[in-house]
């Protein structure tokens, strides 16, 4: 009723071109129809063909032909279906809400139906007209000249035209309110403002073409999104989530239509009617329309679709050619084509005599650089089509490592495999390249016919630094896949045979790579105090090795001392801490790696050599859940003592450590005490008569070395009553409890549960009378 009639609207602002360019060959486009038919608005006439617009008012529809006729059908209480006798060399045509108007190729306009307002009485000096459009009782036309004459009613200022306004390419008219879209893409509009529906959102540009419905407005934009404002009372001007690609939209009384450019069409707004409701399988449609309460399509005389949108290069199709109108006598011949030459399509498709549609292949070439987006499209006596756009994706290549990481200049032999999902029929070559010189990579590698991978071997030199290098496949000039390889530089470990050692002897260090060296390096030593730590100034490793053993000597201290050992590969430092002390002192704290709580642990402490007379006492102090005594004496003559330790009841996970201090040695060594928890709860009967009693077991994980209290709980205890605790006694690790029940009239289910550091397992008593 109020968008742009024009056949498949292009993204452009010179929309007012399409009614100026009509194909004036004999065509077979159809129209197709839907929702109120009240009037026979969707009344197809039988045998309507050559259409090359439509167009739908309130009640009534029209259609434009290719000989410059036009024929109208559905209401005529106002005559607006009676077209004038005579009229020809019609251009376009447009309905109002019961008038129509043509404008024939002189840019004359003529109108006929409903005049109450003199929305039919065209002014007598109107002349080159490009377009019109028809609102509920009056009438707009654009002129060649960019400017905008308007008749008819003028109640809420539709057709008083904005002082200045040119440079118009394309109107609309609704119920009361009008819009214009200016070629600089920014829109216009005027009228009705009762309802705030003229004014035009803030900021909205870029806009190809507007529509108008009773009480709402439509644009579309350049980037294929459309945007709806007015009153949306029947959510006519809500647009649908994730809209796009639309080339048209058109504007009814309460919904709404927008056509994409794959030929589909997406309906919102009111659909009492079924004016929204989309005919299932239209497809191909050139331009849509809606009325009043009903909707209009003219579908191209052929066109074709894909059962797949999107393929595999290499990969085939099926797809089907339609005509809008049922085959003649001998069928008829459709001319295909594909604008890529790796896509391939019959030249033809014959239509069986009577048919509609026929099915033809589709096959592509296989290619391994950029997805392509392919139009595949009919040619049938020069009528316009919508041509289908297949995207062609690339055949997938992979590159895959097959070390995860790897150390510059070790023993490593690294590799990349290139893979196909399937096999060629001729060599593939492709070039690889490299981002770091610190691993290289052939120029290329060729992919036999018939083979489906190719590993290709790396080689990589020592880094100072670690890194990511990018290795990449390409095919021709494009690249096709990559990946990314870190290269990590030498690092080392320095580990003594003990980290504590008594000043005046000797030990043995070890020096691990984190990888085994392709060739010879030699690192060298350096110690923060020599005279304490003598090393030899470096170390030679050979191809091959991973670690090697030197021995260093140290010298007496007369206290503790701390000296550090440092070995420097390719400028990179790494560096082991030795303590020594002054002996006879304290070598060893040993404890157990975890115990449980409220029991008892035994810890060792040793000497470097026999306690003197009198024995050595050990001091010692705890940290966390567990406690001891305040110091032992190692009896003389002996090197060792055992001492008792009592942890404490936790109820998460908890570390724990111990010190032992003789002189100025102190070790600490830490432990991890953990929670006693449930591990069974047990009853002796799981049914009971009420008014007798059983009992229950619990038991921890551990046997305890202190009495241990459990919690317990009955969630009836008026009729099973448990104590609220039992104590598990030392060195067990379960207890019995009492239950007793209470005389009951009838069957129930108790339960009854236990707690321990968080952990609580439960029971079921039955109780019955």
């Amino acid at each position: 009723m109020s968008s742009i009639h024009s056949p498949r609207v292009s993204r452009s602002l010179f929309l007012v071109a399409a009614f100026l360019a009509l194909p004036i060959v004999a065509s077979a486009q159809k129209v197709v129809g839907w929702g109120d038919n009240s009037n026979g608005a969707v009344t197809i006439p039988r045998g309507l063909t050559d259409v090359t617009q439509v167009a739908a008012g309130g009640g009534h529809s029209m259609a434009l032909k290719t000989d410059g006729t036009v024929v109208a059908w559905g209401g005529q209480n106002r005559g607006q279906a009676t077209v004038p006798a005579g009229l020809l060399g019609v251009r376009q045509i447009a309905a109002g809400f019961v008038h129509s108007l043509a404008l024939e190729a002189t840019g004359r306009v003529v109108g006929w139906g409903n005049d109450t307002f003199g929305e039919s009485t065209i002014p007598p000096d109107l002349s080159e007209v490009v377009q019109m459009a028809g609102g509920t009782y009056f009438s707009l036309a654009l002129k060649s000249d960019g400017t905008i004459v308007g008749w008819g009613i003028n109640d809420l200022g539709q057709i008083t035209i904005p002082a200045g306004l040119s440079d118009v390419v394309q109107i609309a008219a609704g119920h009361a309110h009008s819009i214009a879209l200016k070629r600089d893409g920014t829109v216009v509009s005027w009228g009705d403002r009762w309802n705030n529906i003229a004014a035009v959102p803030p900021g909205l540009s870029g806009v190809v073409q507007v529509a108008a419905g009773l009480t709402h407005f439509l644009a579309v934009k350049s980037d294929g999104t459309v945007v709806g404002w007015g009153r949306d009372t029947k959510g006519e001007a809500r647009i649908p989530a994730g809209l796009s690609d639309v080339v048209q939209v058109t504007a009814g009384q309460y919904h709404s239509l927008a056509l994409k450019s794959d030929g589909t069409v997406v309906g919102w707004g009111y659909n009492g009617n079924g004016e929204r409701r989309i005919p299932s399988g239209l497809t191909g449609v050139l331009q849509v329309e809606a009325g009043g309460s009903h909707s209009l399509a003219l579908v191209a005389a052929a066109h074709c679709v894909l059962d797949q949108k999107e393929v595999t290069s290499g990969g085939s199709a099926t797809g089907t050619v339609k005509i809008a109108t049922r085959a003649p006598l001998g069928g008829t011949v459709v001319p295909l084509s594909s604008d890529d030459p790796s896509v391939h399509v019959p030249a033809s498709v014959t239509i069986p005599e009577g048919a509609t549609s026929a099915t033809f292949p589709v096959s592509t070439d296989a290619f391994l650089a950029q997805e392509r987006m392919v139009k595949i499209q009919t040619s049938y006596h020069d009528t316009p089509t919508v041509p289908f756009k297949l995207r062609v994706k690339a055949r997938p290549v992979t590159l895959s490592l097959s070390h995860g990481s790897l150390v510059g200049g070790s023993t490593s032999e690294p590799s990349i495999t290139l893979t196909l999902p399937e096999a060629s029929a001729i060599d593939i070559r492709f070039s690889l390249a490299s981002s770091d010189p610190s691993v290289a990579i052939p120029a290329a590698v060729t992919l036999p016919a018939g083979h489906t991978s190719a590993r290709v071997p790396l080689t990589h030199q020592t880094v100072i630094t670690a890194r990511d290098v990018v290795l990449a496949a390409s095919y021709g000039e494009i690249e096709i896949a990559s990946l990314s390889l870190p290269v990590k530089p030498f690092t080392a470990r320095l580990i003594f045979d003990s980290d504590l050692l008594e000043g005046g002897t000797s030990t043995t260090v070890v020096l691990r790579l984190n990888a085994t060296l392709a060739h010879p390096l030699t690192i060298a030593l350096s110690s923060s105090n020599p005279a304490q730590l003598s090393i030899p100034d470096s170390v030679r490793m050979a191809k091959g090795d991973k670690e090697v053993r030197f021995p260093v000597d140290t010298s007496y201290v007369d206290r503790p001392t701390a000296v550090v050992l440092t070995a420097d590969i390719n400028g990179n430092p790494f560096s082991a801490r030795l303590k020594l002390f002054p002996g006879p002192t304290l070598t060893a704290l040993s404890l157990r790696t975890y115990g449980y709580g409220h029991q008892t642990m035994t810890g060792t402490v040793k000497l470097r050599e026999p306690a003197p007379v009198g024995g050595a006492s050990v001091a010692l102090s705890f940290t966390g859940p567990i406690s001891g005594p305040a110091s032992i004496v190692v009896p003389e003559g002996a090197s060792k003592i055992d001492f008792s330790m009592t942890t404490e009841d936790v109820e998460d996970r908890t570390s724990a450590s111990v010190a032992a201090t003789v002189g100025a040695v102190k070790i600490v060594k830490s432990t991890s005490i953990r929670p006693l928890v449930l591990s069974a709860l047990s009853l002796s009967a799981s049914v009971a008569t009420g008014g007798t009693q059983s009992t229950g077991t619990v038991t921890l994980n551990a046997a305890v070395q202190v009495d241990t209290v459990v919690r317990l709980s009955s969630d009836s205890p008026e009729l099973v009553s448990v104590p609220t605790t039992v104590v598990i006694q030392a060195g067990s690790k379960s207890a019995t409890f009492p239950i007793a029940t209470t005389a009951t009239a009838a069957s129930k289910n108790v339960k009854i549960s236990a707690l321990k550091n968080g952990t609580s397992l439960y029971r079921t008593l039955k109780v019955t009378p």
